[in-house]
């Protein structure tokens, strides 16, 4: 620089020289911070120990160390082997750190302290209550405190947090209600919105050794805001029925029903079809099969403004997929409808069959039904037995015993279906 080029350059008072070194000064630890903090944010032990280069005090920093050390000392499935000298320096540097906490309460517990680790997981869970590594170590914690109200309240946090942990939660809350305080605990929570409970419900209903806890479960929800939607109960039927509770099935799905629809005038429900079927407990059920389109449609000569439609569409199905179950008590009995063909073209045409659900032979087949026809009435007398017979499957299939008879096409309809005692 030439000297012409230093008498350009400003000159600086003493006034401007102590202003800018003060700026410097304030800048440093700035500029300290945010380094210390970018180093932190790395999630990693590495990067808290660049942090703590920067700035030693740093809180976050300390915590992460404090927190890597007990990890890495613990061995799988242990108790934690904490760095007490490292936890304290964290804790001095972060005294609000809910993690911290937890782990001071799992190293009390390890030790026998168990008032000490239980007011500690309080102050864990009080001082980072959306936290979901917290609130798991808090639901396994209290788990072997025998404290299922604040298990499953530690649990509720972490599935609402982190609906993945889901595998992990639901098995253990599956064995909590093993447990004699489970039923008052669930139903404390249940008292809540709970965004995972049809999920646990369903995880339930699937994996529960018997419907006994499915049972429970529903009964303790039906008192609170989490109600069951229509996939719940559909699960909770099937269970039940899987189990042969019949009875409870059949009062449950009849509880379900609207007002208008529980007066039914036989011993069928629905069989007009004006109503849409759930596809659950004893209402008709039809499971979608490739080639059969099945429907409650309009059209004329209807007694309402519905009926049974059933169209083949000429690819080979072996179909009886549409029925519905009965409790029929032991008498003597007439199915009776209305049918209208269409074109349907099947080999052995098609027919309604009547069996006990322990049974093999039908107790009723309907006529077979094929080619064209208007509106007929048809009907079949049949004997429910008083022993061996407490369930029934009403069901409209194809008749056939080689793969040729399951080819049909044309169309077929039903209308004023009845189950009627003599």
């Amino acid at each position: 620089m030439t000297s012409g080029q230093l008498s350009a350059s400003p000159r600086f008072g003493a006034r401007e020289l102590m202003l800018l070194g003060l700026s410097a000064l304030l800048a440093w630890p700035v500029i300290v911070l945010n380094v210390s903090d970018y180093f932190a944010r790395e999630g990693t032990e590495l990067g808290a120990r660049q942090a703590l280069v920067w700035h030693d005090g740093h809180p976050g920093a300390r915590t992460a160390i404090a927190l890597a050390a007990t990890a890495a000392a613990t061995p799988r499935g242990s108790p934690p082997v904490a760095d007490l000298a490292l936890l304290r320096a964290a804790a001095a540097a972060q005294p609000a750190e809910g993690r911290l906490f937890a782990v001071f309460a799992l190293q009390a517990e390890a030790k026998a302290a168990r008032e000490l680790a239980a007011g500690a997981m309080q102050a864990a869970t009080a001082l980072a209550p959306q936290r979901t590594d917290v609130n798991l170590s808090a639901f396994g914690f209290w788990l072997r405190q025998d404290d299922m109200s604040r298990a499953l309240q530690a649990a509720n946090v972490a599935l609402t947090r982190a609906p993945e942990f889901a595998g992990i939660l639901h098995p253990a809350l599956l064995n909590v209600m093993a447990h004699p305080q489970s039923d008052e605990a669930f139903s404390a929570l249940l008292r809540h919105r709970l965004t995972w409970w049809p999920a646990f419900f369903r995880f339930v209903a699937e994996r529960a050794p018997n419907a006994v806890v499915l049972r429970a479960l529903h009964a303790l929800q039906a008192r609170g805001p989490n109600r069951v939607d229509e996939q719940q109960l559909r699960v909770y039927l099937e269970r039940l029925q899987r189990d042969g509770l019949w009875l409870d099935a059949y009062f449950t799905w009849l509880d379900s029903l609207p007002p208008a629809s529980v007066g039914f005038t036989s011993e069928l429900h629905n069989g007009g079809f004006e109503e849409p079927t759930r596809n659950l407990g004893f209402e008709w059920t039809d499971q979608s099969v490739q080639g059969v389109l099945v429907g409650f449609d309009p059209t004329y000569g209807t007694t309402g403004t519905r009926a049974l439609h059933v169209v083949f569409q000429g690819l080979p199905a072996p179909w009886q997929h549409f029925n519905q179950y009965l409790m029929l008590p032991p008498g003597d009995y007439h199915l009776r409808g209305r049918v209208r063909v269409d074109s349907l073209q099947a080999e052995r045409g098609v027919q309604w069959h009547l069996r006990c659900l322990e049974g093999a032979e039908p107790l009723a087949s309907s006529e077979r039904f094929k080619g064209s026809e208007p509106w007929r009435h048809f009907s079949v007398a049949f004997v429910v037995p008083s022993k061996g017979c407490a369930v029934q499957d009403l069901r409209l299939a194809l008749t056939g015993r080689v793969q040729l008879d399951f080819v049909a096409s044309g169309q077929i309809w039903f209308d004023d279906l009845s189950v009627v005692r003599q």
